[in-house]
């Protein structure tokens, strides 16, 4: 699993937390209930929050490089600053540019 998923997988059980006031309240009282339902709430946020912030354009593209069975990927001059930087990135020998001459736009582009 990777992180995406594991915070996918957190972000389910928190909301079920969040829905479950009437099991929670036969389970642990009403003010433990109440509690737990306001917590659950708030870390579902937080952790909506971040699975957003993880699914971003580079960390997508890095994602898929690591699968057994891709090909590297090959990343072109129209690529935003985050992937231009990855493209170029030396610890991340399954992406790159789709020719040299498109490497050196890529560098250019990923210093901003």
């Amino acid at each position: 699993m990777n992180r995406n998923q594991i915070l996918g997988g957190c972000v389910v059980v928190v909301s079920v937390l969040m829905i479950s006031t009437a099991q929670l309240t036969d389970l642990f009282g009403p003010t433990a209930a109440k509690s737990i339902v306001s917590a659950s709430a708030m870390l579902n946020g937080i952790l909506g929050g971040w699975v957003t912030l993880m699914s971003n354009q580079a960390n997508l593209v890095k994602d898929a490089s690591g699968v057994t069975g891709v090909e590297p990927i090959k990343i072109n001059a129209q690529a935003s600053p985050a992937l231009a930087a990855l493209a170029v990135d030396p610890n991340a020998p399954n992406v790159g540019a789709t020719t040299p001459t498109v490497r050196s736009q890529l560098q250019e582009i990923a210093k901003g």
